[in-house]
């Protein structure tokens, strides 16, 4: 069996020996049952088939169809016409593409808040690249201070929350007596692999500050308010 991960080419190693070397013949090789949008390196798709040529064996690669995990079975056909009629061998390959998660794009788009608003939007929108529906997305928000908390979210420990993707669009920081001008947190985005627990994640720091704060003092123009990751 070859193995490989999601969306990465995998080493097909086969090797043929013509069982007739003589000019007059030529041997054919066929991949049969290869999975719809999975290509090879080199030959010819002819219908759900591939022919290759004898020469383009060694190094041959297969890439899986995009966003695939599992396991599936060539067929290897490798046929000899000659003179004396056509030989024709049959041989099986499997393979088993492990998943993996897929870096997402993100955008945590500006804000800013008034010491008077009780409950303040924090938008951050996150678009997946994976679209089979075998990842799950979520968002972890640290570094809170306390004063502020987040909702909808489950809180961890120590300042944390995580927020699921389908609270995304809901999402909003409450203030509970604060004074101060600003405040920071780092904002990580999880793609996880729900077959097999393979995560990307990435973090970013966001400064949050007063909508009413004067210019050359805290300003808002002055933070990095928003940030976008395309992967």
């Amino acid at each position: 069996m070859s193995s490989t991960l999601e969306d990465t080419p995998v080493n097909m190693t086969v090797s043929v020996r013509p069982g007739d070397t003589r000019p007059s013949s030529r041997t054919r090789v066929m991949f049969r049952n290869v999975p719809t949008g999975a290509s090879l390196s080199s030959g010819m798709k002819v219908g759900d088939n591939w022919i290759v040529p004898l020469e383009s064996l060694p190094g041959l690669l297969l890439t899986p169809p995009p966003n695939m995990h599992g396991s599936f079975e060539l067929i290897l056909n490798a046929t000899t016409i000659s003179t004396n009629g056509e030989v024709t061998r049959e041989g099986y390959i499997s393979i088993e593409v492990e998943a993996v998660a897929d870096p997402v794009s993100y955008e945590i788009r500006p804000t800013c808040f008034d010491t008077n608003q009780d409950l303040v939007p924090l938008n951050i929108s996150i678009e997946g690249t994976d679209t089979d529906g075998s990842e799950n997305i979520t968002v972890l928000i640290a570094g809170t201070p306390d004063g502020i908390s987040f909702s909808p979210s489950e809180y961890n420990r120590d300042g944390e929350y995580l927020i699921h993707y389908e609270d995304l669009n809901s999402l909003q920081f409450m203030l509970t007596n604060w004074t101060l001008p600003s405040f920071v947190v780092n904002v990580t985005v999880i793609s996880m692999e729900i077959f097999n627990g393979d995560i990307w994640e990435e973090t970013t720091e966001v400064t949050i500050g007063n909508c009413t704060t004067p210019t050359g003092s805290v300003s808002i123009h002055s933070y990095p308010y928003m940030t976008i990751r395309n992967c």
